[in-house]
């Protein structure tokens, strides 16, 4: 006689990814419902029965946000079925994540369905300085079932198909004058590099292979260099002359989570 197996319940997850403004935001929504009613999560939700998980993840998508990603090819992340991830019972979660084109401001979106609230979140607020979820002051706290490690892992993997990466970097200035100095100070000593927002400098770190990023800019650029790296006068010029505007010393705040990783 067969063994009776019991049944698991089938769900699809969306990592949406979008850079604008020197700020990587991922698109989050706010449960209207339990389990978790009221904490953040990403947008996704059950599979019917004659439906393709993919075909899901979009349908999901858009009913909890409004967003359309029907001719967007998403990028599958993996299955996550560990055993009590979902109170409600034996639910496997197959995950889906895609990276919009950088620039200019993200599509609007709004909560749908079962979905309170939908919104474009900066990554500084998801996730806090180690890379774990933030439960600090000012953070979002922790994502709903195990969204937080599916995010980590869609970062870990759009990291890795990214060609270069960039990190945002907030230097603390003075006044308006110090914040205009600033500007023509990047284009005069570092040519090709951004100030996207006043005060904002986007540097393109090649990172060392399992390196997060802020460890990599800070021993790169704020320490006088990186073994794996040459010398660079330029960047060094540069942090000369920012000592100069804020008094002798450089304060900076990253606008990516030390978790993110590019391989």
């Amino acid at each position: 006689m067969p063994t009776a197996r019991p049944n698991a319940a089938l769900t699809a997850d969306v990592v949406a990814l979008h850079r604008s403004g020197g700020v990587d935001r991922v698109l989050l929504v706010r449960r209207g419902a339990e389990p978790f009613a009221g904490r953040w999560a990403l947008p996704g939700g059950f599979v019917d029965p004659d439906e393709d998980p993919q075909v899901a993840a979009l349908r999901e998508l858009a009913e909890e946000t409004g967003l359309d990603l029907a001719d967007v090819a998403l990028h599958q992340l993996g299955v996550y079925g560990a055993p009590g991830r979902d109170p409600r019972g034996r639910v496997v979660s197959s995950a889906w994540w895609v990276r919009l084109a950088d620039g200019g401001a993200p599509a609007d979106v709004t909560g749908g369905d079962d979905a309170a609230e939908a919104s474009w979140v900066p990554l500084a607020e998801v996730l806090g300085a180690d890379g774990q979820d933030d439960d600090g002051e000012g953070g979002r706290g922790r994502l709903a079932f195990d969204h937080g490690a599916v995010l980590r892992d869609a970062l870990a993997r759009d990291a890795a198909h990214a060609p270069a990466r960039s990190i945002a970097v907030r230097f603390d200035l003075p006044d308006a004058a110090a914040l205009a100095a600033f500007d023509e100070l990047v284009a005069d000593v570092l040519p090709g590099f951004a100030a996207d927002e006043p005060g904002t400098l986007t540097y393109v770190v090649h990172a060392v292979e399992g390196e997060p990023l802020a460890r990599v800019f800070f021993e790169e650029y704020a320490e006088g260099g990186h073994a794996a790296h040459e010398a660079r006068p330029a960047t060094a010029a540069f942090l000369d002359r920012v000592r100069e505007l804020t008094g002798g010393a450089i304060r900076a705040e990253l606008l990516v989570p030390m978790g993110a990783v590019r391989p």
